[in-house]
């Protein structure tokens, strides 16, 4: 069952609304806008992590691979089921895979209210112990003709220190629509990154943003993504982890920032330790363009 959003997030704080409302978790939840136009559904699988697919554009072009959630869009490949449209995991917490392993992800609640959906759970190891409790967002609002998406991954410790590995499987991501790959039949995408890097060449490298342009259904299209990585203290210090991109040229965007030596070899093993009473934030911003 799929239960519609309300309209205009942004006017939460202002308006003093009262705070999103929980309810038991269904297995799809739609995110819309403002003016309540579709964006894609929150799909909430038990044991994955929360994806949420379509993402579309003002226009009403779908930006992101329809597999695993179908199976027949044109010219899509079927590799890596795990790539889950925009989704959040990493692969080594504590020595457990969230991106493609034996880790699960829970959800035990959802907020919903106006142009957003938060998901409440937790990461657990193949045993069932929880590791870390999760909060993930999905924001949506138009400005212009310019859609953006927002989302949102807050960690923190249940039981003891957790410690995220070294890897390039993670942490925020998108699989695009197979037209916005850079290689492929059918592809007719472009990639470059903030340093002016392009095509393969952005892969594992820091930067601000990283954009993909191209053409989908004959509509030409932009996505431009932005990502920040922030580790919260109970005193409210704030360290800011600088983000790399493992982005590859068939279609997979994601922001990582705890890999190091998975895309430099040179480098040493990073690994990024959270301590009970902190708390990890990761933010995307995706903004959608239509030409």
């Amino acid at each position: 069952m799929v239960f519609p959003l309300c309209a205009g997030f942004v006017l939460l704080t202002a308006l003093g609304c009262q705070m999103p409302r929980a309810t038991p978790v269904p297995s799809t939840i739609a995110l819309q806008t403002q003016a309540g136009a579709f964006v894609g559904t929150v799909h909430l699988e038990p044991g994955k992590p929360p994806a949420l697919w379509p993402l579309r554009t003002i226009d009403g072009v779908d930006l992101t691979r329809a597999f695993p959630f179908q199976d027949h869009a044109l010219g899509e490949r079927h590799d890596h089921p795990h790539h889950r449209s925009m989704w959040a995991a990493h692969g080594d917490v504590n020595g457990v895979d969230f991106w493609h392993g034996d880790g699960r992800i829970e959800h035990d609640s959802i907020d919903f209210h106006d142009g957003e959906c938060v998901v409440h759970g937790r990461w657990l190891d193949g045993q069932g112990v929880g590791l870390l409790g999760s909060t993930l967002s999905y924001r949506v609002v138009d400005k212009g003709n310019i859609r953006h998406v927002d989302m949102e991954l807050m960690l923190s410790p249940i039981d003891g220190p957790v410690m995220f590995g070294d890897t390039k499987e993670g942490t925020l991501a998108i699989r695009l629509a197979p037209q916005l790959r850079v290689d492929g039949a059918v592809a007719t995408g472009t990639l470059v990154n903030s340093a002016g890097e392009t095509g393969a060449a952005v892969w594992g490298k820091p930067a601000s943003w990283i954009e993909v342009t191209g053409t989908v259904d004959d509509a030409p299209v932009s996505i431009r993504l932005k990502a920040t990585c922030t580790i919260c203290d109970v005193s409210g210090t704030k360290t800011s982890l600088p983000v790399r991109w493992h982005a590859r040229t068939y279609g997979l965007i994601a922001a990582n920032p705890f890999g190091e030596r998975a895309f430099d070899l040179s480098g040493e093993a990073k690994a990024t330790r959270l301590e009970p009473g902190q708390r990890l934030v990761l933010t995307i911003l995706v903004m959608l363009e239509d030409a």
